[in-house]
């Protein structure tokens, strides 16, 4: 049997699914491994959405996820049955059992439903998360000495502390794998430090307020290159809000985002890095951009002034700096709040054809420059290097690749040191150690169809 931990947690309104490119983009590694291993069940575990843990929701259920696969799955011509398990992990493992006894000549996809309704998931207790961990073992109803384990969720290989990315551990080393777009992305990564080689800027928008952590960790790099960090978007607000700017009633950190925030400002103020903010907004209701926010106001997108501010910033760039685009200026979903997003993408565009290094991170950003592909007409540079990544292209950059422990557990040679001891690799990884590191993941995906199991 195979665990394969894939991202889909795709773009989704209710039931219907708005963007299904994280669900394609498996299929190549699910292919190869259902194609070439010799093993009869694959047992999937992925997210999504932001459950808290607190048991089943209907409305962040897999079954839309599930059946979306199922058709992609069959399009690639692939004889398998995709069953999405039932919550209640016993009855889970009864419909595991029914489903084998029905399905004896065939190979057989199990999705156990979204991982992040388990509390165990993401416990801080290290005893809670193992348990379960041994229980997801046991449900493939083989030993961990027999099981496969494939990680095809890059998304997550900065939450070396789920359950689902930490049980690879507990799998002999020779039978852990990365999945192909895993491998893809790593080669990105490499790519973006091989080219860097002056400056290192970075501009962070949108609402996920949790990115503080990331802002607060990649900072002292940033200052130490020469760069800069831009915030826009609702990710802004915090920050102005902490230096007494009145920012009306736009949107604001929850009470269980205000730590990552509070823990992220005080890491910016500490490294002294320049922190570029915005000038004006465009505000919901208003024709007019302001430059100040009553208590009645909600910015929505950066004004005109603050375009040409970052626009003139992104031209400065020289060939060999590096620029990273993580979120969007203001709600780019609308067209009225999306012009500071698509004059920042353009001016992205022209520096990446000038030879600055630039990196579309994180998936709201690319979500972003494809709407503004189809306004266009025309795709955006393939010299930006795009990837879904947010969080984790952040700590892997701020702390090194090999400090990301689902990836150190993939390299066989010394894992278990990595494991015992994360900090023996320096945050700066130079090109060379990057390398190493994909060589040796590299080769454990081109060893799938040696893999003897059951």
């Amino acid at each position: 049997s195979a665990i394969i931990v894939v991202d889909w947690n795709v773009a989704r309104k209710g039931d219907v699914i708005t963007d299904d490119e994280r669900i394609r983009a498996s299929m190549p590694t699910l292919k190869k491994a259902i194609g070439q291993l010799p093993c009869k069940y694959f047992f999937i575990l992925t997210h999504s959405g932001r459950p808290e843990g607190k048991g089943y929701e209907q409305g962040l259920s897999l079954e839309p996820i599930v059946e979306r696969a199922r058709q992609l799955l069959k399009e690639e011509g692939l004889e398998v049955e995709i069953i999405l398990l039932p919550y209640d992990l016993i009855e889970a493992e009864n419909r595991i059992a029914e489903v084998k006894q029905a399905y004896s000549d065939k190979k057989i996809v199990f999705v156990l439903e979204n991982i992040r309704f388990y509390a165990q998931e993401r416990s801080k207790d290290a005893q809670l998360r193992r348990e379960f961990e041994e229980t997801l073992i046991r449900l493939t109803g083989t030993t961990k000495d027999n099981l496969l384990y494939i990680n095809e969720a890059f998304d997550k290989c900065h939450r070396g502390q789920e359950a689902s990315m930490e049980l690879v551990w507990l799998i002999p080393a020779e039978n852990r794998a990365a999945g192909l777009s895993l491998q893809e992305e790593i080669i990105k990564l490499i790519e973006f430090e091989q080219r860097l080689t002056g400056c290192l800027s970075a501009l962070f928008g949108g609402a996920k307020f949790d990115k503080y952590s990331n802002i607060g960790e990649l900072a002292n790099r940033v200052r130490e290159s020469g760069g800069r960090i831009i915030l826009v978007g609702a990710l802004v607000n915090p920050y102005l809000a902490s230096k007494g700017t009145q920012v009306g009633s736009s949107k604001m950190p929850k009470e269980k985002e205000l730590k990552d925030v509070e823990k992220g400002l005080k890491k910016v103020d500490e490294s002294k890095v320049e922190i570029i903010y915005p000038e004006d907004f465009i505000v919901k209701g208003e024709e007019a951009p302001q430059t100040a926010l009553s208590q009645e106001m909600s910015q929505v997108d950066i004004g005109p002034q603050t375009i040409q501010k970052l626009r003139q910033i992104i031209q400065s760039l020289k060939e060999g700096d590096a620029f990273i685009l993580n979120g969007g200026a203001g709600i780019f979903e609308n067209p009225e709040s999306r012009e500071g997003t698509r004059q920042l993408i353009l001016a992205a565009e022209q520096a990446a054809e000038r030879g600055v290094v630039v990196f579309a991170a994180g998936g709201d950003m690319n979500a972003a420059i494809g709407i503004i592909e189809q306004e266009l007409g025309r795709p955006i540079s393939e010299k930006i290097i795009r990837s879904t990544g947010g969080g984790v292209l952040l700590t892997a950059l701020a702390k090194g690749l090999m400090n990301l422990s689902p990836i150190a557990a993939l390299v066989v040679k010394g894992s278990e040191e990595a494991k015992s001891d994360p900090a023996r690799t320096s945050k700066n990884q130079n090109a060379t150690a990057l390398g190493s590191i994909i060589a040796s993941v590299v080769s454990l995906v081109a060893g799938f169809a040696a893999w003897k199991l059951i």
